[in-house]
């Protein structure tokens, strides 16, 4: 058998019961068998050329431990040996025993891991600082990636990610304060500028002339625009002062006093 993600190594399987299975009609006429183990463990070998199995209906091996054999580059006389003793050609297309043991098999090793799906590590805050177990294909490190039921999953270094997530965090917050302190300094600017604005209006206000009402001018004052003066009672160019008791019942005045009285209140417009 061949190994399983690096995580398994490649191990002799000893089937006490092999089995020609026909549920899975296939295009190719190629067999499918069950083999079952002396622990009675049913293993699903799928034996195919090409490394493509043509099953005529759509099938799934979820829940099952599946084998692909290809058998492209075998005869005759190199297929007993090939199958007895090498594990090329061969690869896993599901093995729900080793998927559900591969955190217990790290942790005997004093490794802590978390099979996490790949959707989830979507949506994972410091997925640009991936923390997963790491695999090598041609040169280059990518996350090792798991596929078990139809989904991919990573293997998360649980402590590694503790601590990058405790960083991101912490500089998320650093960052957090930092734009509001610029935030404060940008209002207390504003604020400045609005104040400075402030002052220099009134500064500008103060040294503008203060205009003068010509109306209010004593040369331009008279009684007849006084609203004391009895309108009614004026008569050949006299005023008829109302408040004037020294004036006598006829009341009547020069209109040029209103310059000089105190009393005088110019009528509203």
């Amino acid at each position: 058998m061949p190994s399983y993600y690096g995580i398994y190594k490649e191990t002799d399987i000893e089937f006490v019961d092999v089995k020609i299975d026909f549920r899975f009609e296939r295009e190719d006429r190629q067999p499918d068998v069950i083999a079952t183990t002396k622990e009675n463990q049913k293993y699903l070998i799928v034996f195919c050329f090409d490394d493509y199995v043509r099953h005529k209906q759509s099938f799934d091996f979820h829940n099952l431990t599946c084998l692909s054999v290809n058998l492209t580059r075998q005869n005759f006389n190199s297929l007993e040996n090939f199958l007895l003793t090498s594990s090329e050609d061969k690869h896993w297309i599901n093995n729900d025993v080793y998927f559900k043991g591969i955190e217990a098999k790290y942790k005997d090793k004093g490794k802590l891991v978390k099979l996490v799906s790949d959707d989830k590590c979507k949506e994972c805050k410091i997925r640009s600082s991936c923390c997963a177990v790491m695999s090598f294909d041609y040169g280059f490190r990518t996350p090792l990636l798991i596929k078990n039921n139809g989904q991919q999953f990573r293997l998360c270094k649980t402590e590694k990610y503790k601590q990058e997530l405790k960083e991101y965090c912490k500089q998320q917050e650093e960052d957090r304060l930092c734009r509001e302190a610029n935030h404060r300094r940008w209002e207390e600017k504003l604020l400045a500028k609005e104040y400075e604005q402030v002052e220099n209006d009134k500064y500008n206000y103060s040294i503008q002339p203060v205009p003068t009402d010509i109306n209010n001018t004593d040369s331009e004052k008279s009684c007849f625009d006084c609203e004391i003066n009895l309108a009614w009672a004026c008569k050949d160019g006299w005023a008829h002062c109302g408040c004037r008791p020294e004036l006598g019942s006829h009341g009547r005045i020069n209109p040029e006093y209103a310059k000089q009285c105190p009393r005088f209140v110019r009528k509203r417009q």
